[in-house]
């Protein structure tokens, strides 16, 4: 008895989304939070906002940050230097 291709390929779909959330779900479990502060909060040209913050895990001090494309200032204001903000972290 042979299996139609729609099926095989089907199978494998869900054989690799199932792989994927299972992975994605993983990573997930191993994160912790700490408490953060946003140290820099800035507009760099016209589309893009810099975060950076720091946080303390274990005595030690991290700082971190992100770019977003963005030219809405309003988002900027979200975030001021000094505001306290959840860190998420991979402690691996």
């Amino acid at each position: 008895m042979s299996i139609p291709a729609k099926q095989i390929v089907f199978s494998g779909i869900v054989c690799a989304v199932g792989m994927y959330v299972f992975s994605y779900a993983e990573h997930f479990t191993n994160t912790r939070t700490a408490e953060g502060t946003i140290v820099e909060s800035r507009m760099t040209g016209r589309r893009s906002i810099v975060y950076r913050y720091e946080y303390i895990v274990g005595g030690m001090s991290y700082t971190s940050g992100a770019r977003l494309s963005s030219s809405d200032s309003e988002r900027l204001r979200e975030y001021p230097v000094g505001k306290r903000v959840t860190v998420y972290y991979d402690p691996a």
